[in-house]
């Protein structure tokens, strides 16, 4: 009997999940021409999932022995319940991840969908990043699309020059468009490519695709697009010959290129001259508040605490790292503009923990050597960033054991109680002197915004 050749629970299972013995139980998969019947075991399935076990052994159980499922296609069906059985994952691609993730979504599979997430993560590409980014707002999967967000920042040539730029939704084109960078070689592909998009939305919509219909499926994002960042001859040569712009906006547009302020712009048009394709490293932040401290610097007791509570407003933020003064050098206040001899690797015991308040979330990250910049900021980079919606508060709590050397750090309050930077508020608490050793303490708090 195979009871006793298969020595463990899993080879067990798997087994009846091959062999269907004991199945009570027949899911339906698929749409009606292209279904498939996968005989399954109510227990097990209700063991991997709470909708299952609410469907069958709920107040109001399934009735009968079948259940139909159209909405998904019976491979990716395959991949879940063979999750559910045995408890492993083989995608081939990112189609199948994006397929099995809704699917673990709707049956409230956690530990699935996560794994998805890490495989869509790892095979983030050119032609499905926008795709992957989609899904993942959709899905509030928060660290998937922080990574599809950077991936499309840093890879936006290449993103703007993929098939894919043309199914992407009207709201993600617009999110590209107001990005403040982007790793792109001319404005001019960036345009060309949203025409392209526009003639496909038509497509989609069943329309003609006349100049009239493109401009109309663009007109949401035409104020997005820097015309003045373009050289006269790239407006002229990629831009003009679309037909998208009247022969009086190209007209205003390419006058002002050869002779800023010769005319006044439609107020529609985007004034800003600057390009978006600003050096930025995979690990860089998009944007950074930095914080000025009006107190002096201060040595470390041998143990302290320095703690920090501020609440974010105005955007949600994706906060990739902290800097902190730090250093064997004292000097009477904070300086950003005087560089000195820092110590590149400080021998000291520290904890970092973020704490987001208002969720109950806690943040990490252990350390015992810190590396300064010539300023005398010790960094602390996470390996996922902790995300904040608008109006969620969060406190930082470094706790450090100082080494042999004296150290110093800054301690001393904010100049100001608010701190404005690129549509976000930092809005500061002063801390309670039985909290830490000193009030706040941050010099720069790096961060990415998505929304």
């Amino acid at each position: 009997m195979w009871q006793n050749v298969l020595s463990s629970v899993e080879e067990r299972v798997s087994y009846i999940m091959l062999s269907h013995d004991f199945s009570d139980i027949s899911l339906i998969v698929g749409p009606p021409n292209y279904c498939k019947t996968f005989p399954a075991h109510k227990l097990i399935l209700a063991m991997s999932s709470s909708v299952f076990a609410a469907m069958f052994y709920g107040a109001l159980p399934q009735q009968g022995n079948e259940v139909e499922i159209p909405d998904t296609d019976p491979d990716s069906f395959q991949i879940f319940i063979r999750f559910v059985y045995t408890d492993q994952l083989d995608l081939q691609d990112t189609d199948q991840a994006i397929a099995v993730y809704w699917l673990a979504e709707k049956y409230m599979v956690t530990k699935l969908k996560t794994m998805c997430c890490k495989y869509l993560s790892d095979h983030l590409l050119p032609e499905n990043a926008c795709q992957i980014y989609e899904l993942a707002k959709l899905g509030n999967c928060h660290p998937l699309m922080f990574r599809a967000c950077r991936y499309i920042v840093l890879n936006a040539q290449s993103v703007v020059e993929s098939a894919s730029i043309e199914n992407i939704n009207r709201e993600t084109l617009q999110w590209i468009i107001g990005r403040k960078w982007l790793n792109i070689a001319q404005e001019s592909s960036l345009f060309q490519a949203s025409v392209l998009w526009a003639k496909a939305e038509c497509n989609r919509k069943e329309i003609p695709d006349s100049l009239e219909n493109q401009r109309a499926a663009l007109e949401p994002v035409i104020s997005g697009f820097r015309f003045l960042s373009m050289t006269s001859a790239e407006f002229v040569n990629r831009v003009v010959p679309s037909g998208i712009l009247t022969q009086e906006e190209s007209l205003c547009l390419l006058e002002h290129l050869v002779e800023p302020r010769s005319v006044i712009l439609p107020d529609y048009f985007n004034k800003c001259n600057k390009l978006r394709n600003q050096p930025l490293l995979q690990s860089s932040p998009e944007s950074s508040c930095i914080l000025t401290c009006d107190e002096s610097i201060c040595p470390i007791k041998s143990e302290a605490r320095m703690l920090s509570t501020f609440t974010i407003t105005g955007r949600s933020v994706y906060i990739v790292g902290i800097d902190f003064y730090l250093s064997d050098k004292n000097f009477n206040r904070v300086t950003k503009c005087k560089p000195f001899d820092p110590v590149y690797q400080l021998s000291v015991n520290s904890l970092l923990t973020v704490i987001n308040r208002s969720t109950g979330c806690i943040y990490a990250y252990h350390s015992t050597s810190l590396s300064t910049d010539q300023y005398g900021n010790a960094r602390f980079d996470f390996g996922d960033p902790l995300f904040l919606n608008s109006g969620e508060t969060c406190q930082i709590i470094l706790d450090i054991e100082r080494s042999d050397r004296p150290l110093f750090w800054c301690n001393g309050k904010h100049t100001s109680e608010r701190e404005f930077q690129d549509g976000v508020t930092f809005c500061f608490r002063e801390s309670l002197k039985s909290e830490c050793s000193t009030h706040s303490h941050i010099h720069k708090i790096l961060f990415w915004i998505i929304d």
